[in-house]
């Protein structure tokens, strides 16, 4: 289990790194950045369990909503704070196509609970074919922590793929 005392600075890094990605994302036109999802369906799908739990007990929450904007849908969790199994399109991360292409799709998501900070999740992956179990979403309640700004947090791209780009472009 992670430290309390860590933790807090760990979130605003990457806080303040979400921010920047989104400020850059903004001065891409749309179209060059990922394919829309009426056009995933030509990569296929993969399907994915969300779960979501407290942050500082790791207890499910029961009843908290998962929206997956790219498709403009909202799901509700279990008693052990999954979602059912959902299938969603693959939709490409464009960005990297000319210099190394991603294999897989990527989605958004965001999580509410009453009484919990709002969550974002940014770039998930979801490879075609494949069932994820996760990401486990981590909520805290209001008040617990010294802010009360909702969590954006972008989950990073398959290490192999990550480790072939740094070689890549090695002097």
């Amino acid at each position: 289990m992670i430290e309390r005392k860590n933790v807090f600075p760990a979130m605003i890094i990457v806080f303040v790194t979400v921010c920047i990605a989104q400020l850059a994302n903004m001065f891409l036109p749309y179209d060059q950045n990922i394919n829309t999802a009426a056009n995933a369906n030509q990569n296929g799908s993969g399907t994915i369990q969300v779960c979501v739990v407290d942050g500082w007990s790791e207890a499910p929450i029961k009843g908290a909503t998962v929206v997956i904007p790219e498709l403009n849908k909202s799901f509700k969790t279990d008693d052990f704070g999954k979602t059912a199994v959902l299938t969603v399109p693959i939709i490409k991360d464009e960005v990297y196509k000319d210099i190394l292409d991603k294999t897989w799709g990527e989605i958004t998501l965001i999580i509410y609970s009453d009484g919990y900070i709002p969550y974002a999740l940014f770039n998930v992956m979801v490879t075609a074919d494949q069932y994820r179990n996760g990401p486990t979403i981590l909520l805290f309640k209001e008040g617990s922590t010294s802010s009360s700004a909702p969590f954006c947090i972008v989950e990073g791209p398959d290490t192999n793929w990550a480790n072939e780009l740094i070689k890549k472009f090695k002097p």
